[in-house]
């Protein structure tokens, strides 16, 4: 019973052993990921994880580069304060790889998730592991694209409420002789603008001219200040 049982598991194992050999191709290169590619001097597109991808334009490198784009925050620096971030983050690796000329990054991003109001900033992180705003960042309805110089960390974010100090300006004036109209003080400090804080101006109006005899025991001169704002 025993020597039968063996001569049927000859051959089973001589057959996996034959699939196990014809695996492979010949092929010694390793298996691409989702995420990774390798570009070169003709450029190319690698495609992350949520649609983030980069197109890499023709001659932005010298010579083939190994390129990921994966939803990874692991090494990144804190986002400044008071940022808030939305969705997730972005690694657009080898970190610090220089282009010739720019290439085009995308990331998802989902509007519907920005407080009513607010305006979203893509930001990125720069040679010297600091976070700031890409300029010419363009929002669509499900990612938002942007052209950049070199790979880093990229975050969607709503940076924090700037304070809008009010504008002030004032004007000193004084009421010709005629009576008619008003004559601005030409002096130092008359007018000026100022943008926030306390104004506090003082200008020298000068001695009062009179041009007319005074008629009774007293007269009263109007000098006319104005300030707006």
């Amino acid at each position: 019973m025993s020597f039968v049982l063996q001569t049927f598991r000859f051959p089973f194992v001589c057959l996996c052993l034959l699939l196990a050999g014809c695996g492979g191709g010949g092929d010694d290169a390793p298996p691409s990921t989702p995420g990774t590619g390798t570009v070169g001097t003709a450029g190319g597109t690698v495609t992350g994880s949520g649609g983030a991808k980069v197109v890499v334009a023709a001659g932005a490198l010298a010579q083939n580069t190994a390129i990921s784009v994966a939803q990874s925050g692991n090494g990144a620096p804190p986002l400044p304060a008071g940022v808030t971030a939305f969705g997730s983050m972005f690694a657009f690796t080898p970190h610090g790889t220089e282009f010739s000329v720019p290439v085009t990054i995308t990331v998802p991003f989902d509007p519907a998730s920005v407080p009513v109001g607010a305006t979203p900033q893509l930001y990125k992180t720069n040679a010297q592991s600091q976070w700031e705003q890409v300029a010419n960042a363009t929002f669509g309805t499900n990612a938002v694209t942007a052209d950049v110089t070199s790979f880093s960390f990229v975050q969607v974010v709503i940076p924090p409420l700037q304070r809008n100090d009010p504008l002030r300006e004032w004007t000193f004036s004084t009421h010709p002789p005629t009576g008619l109209g008003l004559d601005p003080l030409p002096l130092p400090g008359s007018s000026g603008s100022q943008i926030g804080g306390t104004v506090e101006v003082t200008a020298e109006f000068g001695a009062a001219p009179f041009d007319q005899p005074i008629i009774g025991s007293t007269q009263t001169l109007s000098v006319l200040g104005c300030r707006t704002g």
